[in-house]
């Protein structure tokens, strides 16, 4: 299976080990709230696949058969651990931490639980095991990530030229779906115009808008993935080896350039700030730390104890709690603002057409979408659209003869 293809990708952590996400960010009318989406697939609860095993959260030594839902437990509680303690080294990338709140993580979930009951795909609980025994033992320098594992854990069952519905039909490359239903698997050779990694046969990757190889220490490289495992791609846009302690450092898109857990601590690789100590742009946090106000607060997830600002992306600190901020049809105040819809006598509730909004709720405040300030109605089947969040319900926005028009979604 290509790597970047299946968990990396849709939780979107961005040029750090995975391209732009290809599956659809959620929006206020396809964001089902967690719990409301799960898949039986064979009688055995929800998700079943194998035996249930009895590991705790967080615990990734698996020895008993792996669930795929004990699975997704796993894994978004090891990433979005490792996310939080190594946020002064990723950066922008942090941004994948919006994979950590509920209602991504359980829309995120219902899509390969989707593909597993439809039989288009497949859960290996070996390679998902090996998945997660990696990331728990990843440090915070980026070029010491490779999910490549974690990719590998679901496998399309669907050959170049077969027919699909979605990207994770495909064994390699990505689902070619034009005006008519089912799509085709479409893998693009070395020299093949691409956008994304995913796009291009096994062993390749996307660069310059070309598949190619992995680029090696001292090629070009514009992102994380355009250099091969384990080199990163140094601020002068070739691909380099991690700096070392007390060696000149500089910071990139998808986090510093030093190795281990080291920052770059006024141009050198070095030890961060811990918590309490004073910290800038300069002299960042430790990981586990955040700078607020100048100084390094521990940062957590949900039910971690915080301080003000100390929270993982979409949480908030309450009562001294880390808490995820409310979707649609829970309670909501000004110190619990709505990741979706918008704060209405206490409750966050999704807009209809023709009320005012500011675009810039995560999971969107309206039915349909806001354009220009107003929420407006889901597009009907045969409108032109830029994005199947802008359609109705079992409706997706492909190229048909031309522009975008919404058409019945293939899955």
């Amino acid at each position: 299976m290509n790597r970047i293809r299946t968990l990396t990708l849709v939780v979107m952590i961005g040029a750090l080990v995975a391209p732009a996400c290809a599956s659809p960010m959620v929006t206020a009318h396809d964001a089902a709230p967690p719990g409301d989406s799960m898949v039986s697939l064979d009688g055995g609860g929800e998700g079943h696949v194998t035996a249930m095993t009895d590991a705790a959260p967080g615990d990734a030594t698996l020895t008993a058969a792996l669930d795929v839902n004990t699975y997704f437990d796993e894994f978004f509680g090891t990433l979005c651990a490792w996310l939080v303690r190594c946020e002064p080294k990723l950066g922008a990338a942090a941004f994948g931490e919006v994979s950590c709140h509920p209602l991504r993580r359980e829309a995120v979930r219902a899509q390969f639980l989707a593909g597993l009951s439809a039989g288009t795909t497949d859960f290996e609980p070996a390679v998902a095991r090996e998945c997660l025994a990696e990331l728990s033992a990843a440090t915070c320098n980026v070029a010491s990530v490779d999910l490549t594992r974690c990719d590998d854990a679901f496998v399309g069952r669907a050959f170049e030229g077969q027919p699909c519905a979605t990207d994770l039909a495909c064994r390699e490359g990505v689902c070619s779906v034009g005006a008519r239903c089912p799509g085709s698997c479409v893998v693009q050779d070395e020299g093949d115009v691409c956008a994304r990694p995913s796009e291009c046969a096994r062993g390749l990757t996307c660069r310059g808008g070309s598949c190619a190889p992995p680029a090696t220490s001292g090629q070009p490289c514009s992102r994380r993935t355009d250099c091969a495992y384990p080199l990163a791609c140094g601020a002068a846009g070739a691909c380099q080896v991690p700096a070392g302690p007390g060696e000149s450092c500089a910071t990139s898109l998808g986090g510093d350039l030093c190795g281990g857990d080291d920052v770059c601590r006024d141009g050198l690789c070095a030890a961060g700030a811990g918590v309490g100590s004073a910290c800038s742009r300069t002299a960042p946090c430790a990981p586990g730390g955040r700078c607020v106000e100048e100084t390094c607060v521990a940062t957590g997830v949900a039910g971690a104890s915080c301080e003000v600002g100390g929270c993982i992306a979409l949480h908030a600190c309450v009562g001294a709690v880390c808490v995820p901020l409310p979707h649609r049809g829970a309670a909501c105040s000004a110190e619990l603002p709505c990741v979706q819809g918008a704060c209405r006598d206490g409750v966050c509730a999704v807009l209809p057409a023709g009320e005012e909004c500011d675009g810039d709720v995560q999971f969107g405040e309206c039915e349909g979408f806001c354009r220009s300030g107003t929420c407006e109605a889901p597009l009907d089947e045969g409108a032109r659209c830029r994005s199947s969040s802008q359609c109705g319900p079992d409706l997706s926005c492909r190229e048909a003869d031309g522009p975008g028009r919404c058409l019945p979604a293939c899955w």
